[in-house]
């Protein structure tokens, strides 16, 4: 969330459940939280980006596949950054956080997804601090506790989006993702011009790249295949 709009947001989830005769079983709700002004919104911003071929088309001139991950994280971070932040609205990243380096079998490259950033626009700015460290605060060589929170996090706002946008595998796994439907794809769908009016405007953004006679395209999905695809 992004802007109060004069009324209060409020988080309750299923608490219990009571049986009435006149109105059968009702579910009663208990409040989690609540934002009542401005200065309670803590403004993160979500990008969630994929290629839509699961890097399959990008060729050879790689020198492995966790290359082609860095550049289609160095594309949605930047076009991310771009869209989120503006001349009155200032990104500046102080360190970027990868769950682990035991999916890419390497640590990452800093040079190919921070150095390679060209034109990047006055109002971001991206400073060179990557840990890749396990996000699993259990293990010995892991990350800061907090991040480690806020990569898990990202984690599971990933799985509700994959969820909602196509790739649910269950009732239940839909159910708990569809406050991510209600108050986030739903209003994406509906276009910038709705968007601008909502709490939500300019606090995520959702796109995925593709190659198309030997060029890249960008352009908002609405659905997920069934590869996993690059999200961020």
């Amino acid at each position: 969330m992004q802007n109060f709009k004069n009324s209060p947001y409020v988080v309750s989830i299923g608490d219990s459940r009571e049986y009435s005769k006149d109105l059968g079983v009702r579910t009663k709700y208990r409040e989690v939280f609540r934002i009542d002004s401005q200065d309670k919104i803590i403004g993160a911003k979500f990008i969630l980006f994929r290629d839509r071929d699961d890097h399959a088309k990008m060729g050879d001139g790689y020198p492995d596949h966790g290359a082609k991950i860095e550049t289609t994280c160095r594309m949605g971070l930047k076009g991310g950054i771009h869209w989120l932040g503006d001349d009155k609205n200032t990104i500046n990243i102080k360190s970027i956080h990868f769950d682990g380096c035991e999916h890419l079998i390497r640590n990452v490259d800093k040079d190919r997804i921070i150095g390679r950033i060209n034109g990047l626009r006055g109002y971001c700015l991206i400073e060179e601090n990557i840990d890749d460290r396990s996000s699993n605060h259990n293990k010995k060589d892991h990350q800061e506790y907090d991040d480690c929170q806020f990569l898990q996090l990202t984690d599971l706002l990933v799985g509700g989006f994959r969820t909602i946008l196509g790739e649910k595998k269950n009732k239940i796994q839909k159910e708990v993702s569809l406050p991510i439907n209600k108050e986030l794809v739903e209003k994406w769908h509906q276009g910038q011009v709705r968007m601008k009016n909502s709490r939500w405007y300019k606090g995520f953004w959702i796109s995925e790249s593709w190659i198309e006679d030997e060029k890249w395209n960008f352009g908002d999905f609405s659905t997920v295949n069934n590869k996993q695809g690059v999200l961020i």
